[in-house]
Parts: C-alpha cells; sequence; structure tokens
C-alpha cells in the first residue's frame, strides 16, 4: 500500500482531523471546518512499516484576521488580542479586473486620487462584503465611492491591522506550530486501522 485512495483518504483525513480538534480544545477552542479550508492535510506511508503518518501544511491564507477569529489560543504569544479586538463588518467594496487579474478595493486601502484610479479601470464591480479588522472600536472618516462610483466619504472603525505585522506574525506562528506539534504527534496508523475505520465509517 503507496497510495490512498480518494475515499481512503478522505476517511483518513476525517480520522486525523477528529484528533487534531480533541487536542487544540485542551488549549485553545478551533473551527474544524475553517482549519480544512486554510490547510493541506497529506500523507505519507513508510516503504519499510507502510505505516500512514500525517502531514499538515498551511496556505497562505491562514495568515489572516479570519484565522484569529476561527481558531483561538488560551495562551497567545502577546498582548494584541488584549489590546484590540477583531470584528466583522460590512464594508463597500470595489472589485477591478485587467489581464493581471482581480483586486480587491475597500476604504481602507485608502487610495490616493481613488477617483482618477478606477476611471483608469475598464471592469469595475461594486458590491458590499463582510471583512474581519482589527480595531479598538474608534472611527474616522474614509473617502470611497458609492455605487454609482461617486465620491463618498464613510465613517467605519480603525483598522489596526497594518500597524501590528510583527504581532499578528507571532499570533500566526503560534497557532501554525501547535497544529504541526499536535499533527506530529498523532499516532501513524497501519492498514489494518484504515480498514477498521472504513467499515466504522459506512457502519455510521
Amino acid at each position: 500500500m503507496k497510495q490512498l485512495s480518494f475515499q481512503e483518504f478522505k476517511i483518513y483525513k476525517h480520522h486525523v482531523l477528529e484528533q487534531v480538534a480533541e487536542a487544540f480544545n485542551k488549549i485553545g477552542s478551533l473551527d474544524i471546518e475553517y482549519l480544512n479550508k486554510v490547510t493541506n492535510l497529506e500523507y505519507e506511508i513508510s516503504d519499510v512499516t507502510n505505516l500512514i503518518y500525517p502531514k499538515i501544511k498551511f496556505y497562505d491564507t491562514f495568515e489572516t484576521l479570519q484565522t484569529l477569529s476561527k481558531i483561538d489560543l488560551h495562551n497567545k504569544p502577546n498582548d494584541l488580542l488584549e489590546k484590540y479586538k477583531l470584528k466583522a463588518l460590512e464594508v463597500p467594496t470595489l472589485y477591478t479586473y485587467n489581464r493581471l487579474g482581480k483586486r480587491k478595493i475597500t476604504p481602507y486601502n485608502e487610495i490616493t486620487n481613488l477617483q482618477s484610479y478606477i476611471e483608469e479601470l475598464p471592469l469595475i464591480n461594486f458590491q458590499t462584503d463582510e471583512i474581519i479588522i482589527l480595531t479598538d472600536g474608534e472611527k474616522k472618516e474614509y473617502e470611497f465611492v458609492d455605487k454609482k462610483k461617486n465620491p463618498k466619504t464613510y465613517l467605519l472603525p480603525i483598522n489596526y491591522e497594518n500597524k501590528n505585522g510583527t504581532k499578528l506574525y507571532e499570533n500566526y506562528r503560534q497557532l501554525k506550530t501547535e497544529l504541526k506539534n499536535i499533527v506530529d504527534k498523532i499516532e501513524p496508523i497501519d492498514g489494518q486501522k484504515l480498514y477498521d475505520l472504513i467499515i466504522n465509517h459506512y457502519k455510521n
């Protein structure tokens, strides 16, 4: 056995994620469905023993404020989330399209001469999106546009994400370290154990 079938891997992955959630709940709280979206759970089969070992890799999307809202450690590496709170809010959003791809722009981008900037773009879509910011609740005015692309001022909570890059990185790094340690400690399984997991899966 050198490679799992799609269905075998699906069942094995569920088994591993359950163990990750159980272990992580001792040191924090975890949204397991979200973790599944921002990580790539892989496996390795030993050439010598045929035991199956789990491995975890992290997508770039792991290092976002949404992760800190979904995965929380009791003992954090710094006081960032004591000084500021994570807040989800609806903001006006422009999506621009060109040959290089799609770009998302909100009032928090604070683009100078935004009106001139968007006039040069061939395709623009305006909508309201939910984002997560790092804030202390203080508000300020942001210059942006309305759905007709006319200038408009919005009063929004200040986002301190960009000013706290180092402390945010420390939080992401700590989460990655804890999750990797948990996955590394999960006992490898053999073919018989995998078979038992499959049988149990279809029984339930």
